[in-house]
């Protein structure tokens, strides 16, 4: 299967390289990455011997994808050590990479000051991982709620096709409520988080407009649109026997806004790799939201007869099953591609 696959941008070179000793004051700086970053969402800092920052500021002829970051120095930069921080925000699926590096002109020397950790704010970084977190448990609150709903028998009626308790459909509104919400509060934090600035930055029009312009801008704003989708025809597809095949293709499409931006996106065998991911992640919310849907309908009194919910839970199981093999088989898939041997 090749070279593993990675999508966080390592630093593979540098010009000048770490603790190179020049003649003179280079007119720029190039750092070079192991894949493509969002220039945009990156930064490079250098500061100068006297203190002082001795960089200009991105190029602005740079690609907004690229490999490369580069930064001009001012033009009267003075010799001694140069101290370069930088931030790395990789295009695939907006991991940040961060580190720095030092240089000297004339002779190597002490920095003016103390070497600079890269921006990190552990607030923002923690609001982040927890939209993240609850954007995949309301995607398997909402498909494993319909995943249930269709193990459960039918009762055609004229009007609708089937029957439903309403105590049956709040997690399923529940996960769409979640997942919208958690997916809105993602696209604002995302460039705050990958610039390392607090969480008060979340409605700073430039950085969202940089997010917009990213592969996770772009997956998100999808994510946005598909769940109007849900919200328009979800419900009437469940209440229709034959509703199953578009709403699991909804599903499947709705799993690829992960999958598209994760690390199944770099790498040898992407579109293998990208399918195995959706199909991944849509086997997870059926299981673990049908689980959760499940917990709840045996849990509940006079809701359902004995009858109907034996039939449910034979049903659901089957299919619980299938998930948790689908899971397993393309985890491992994954596990193998990632560091491409057993």
């Amino acid at each position: 299967l090749g070279l593993p696959a990675s999508a966080h941008a390592d630093l593979l070179s540098s010009s000048p390289a770490n603790g190179a000793v020049l003649a003179a004051v280079p007119q720029q700086v190039v750092l070079v990455f192991s894949d493509q970053v969002t220039s945009a969402l990156s930064s490079v800092r250098v500061t100068g011997p006297d203190g002082q920052r001795a960089d200009t500021g991105p190029a602005q002829d740079a690609p907004a994808e690229s490999e490369r970051l580069t930064t001009a120095l001012a033009p009267d930069a003075h010799p001694g050590t140069y101290v370069l921080v930088w931030r790395a925000t990789t295009a695939a699926d907006g991991h940040t990479t961060t580190g720095t590096l030092t240089f000297s002109v004339g002779s190597q020397g002490h920095p003016a000051a103390a070497v600079p950790r890269p921006a990190h704010d552990a607030v923002t970084d923690a609001v982040l991982d927890t939209t993240v977190w609850l954007g995949l448990a309301g995607l398997a609150l909402l498909v494993g709620g319909a995943a249930l709903r269709f193990c459960r028998p039918r009762q055609p009626v004229a009007a609708t096709g089937a029957v439903e308790p309403e105590g049956a459909r709040w997690p399923r509104s529940l996960g769409w409520g979640v997942l919208l919400t958690a997916t809105v509060a993602q696209l604002f934090v995302h460039g705050p988080a990958g610039q390392g600035h607090p969480v008060t930055k979340v409605f700073d029009r430039a950085l969202l407009s940089a997010t917009l312009e990213t592969r996770e801008g772009y997956a998100l704003v999808a994510r946005i649109l598909l769940l109007a989708v849900v919200a328009a025809v979800g419900e009437a597809l469940l209440r229709r026997p034959w509703g199953a095949g578009p709403a699991a293709v909804l599903a499947l499409v709705l799993g690829t806004t992960w999958s598209a931006t994760s690390h199944a996106s770099t790498g040898s065998w992407q579109p293998l790799a990208v399918l195995s991911t959706t199909v991944h992640l849509t086997a997870m919310a059926v299981w673990a939201g049908g689980l959760f849907g499940m917990v709840l309908l045996l849990g509940s009194s006079g809701a359902d007869a004995d009858g109907e919910r034996r039939a449910t839970a034979t049903r659901f199981s089957r299919l619980a099953l299938i998930a948790v093999a689908v899971v397993a088989g393309t985890g491992l898939y994954q596990a193998f591609r990632e560091v491409s041997g057993f």
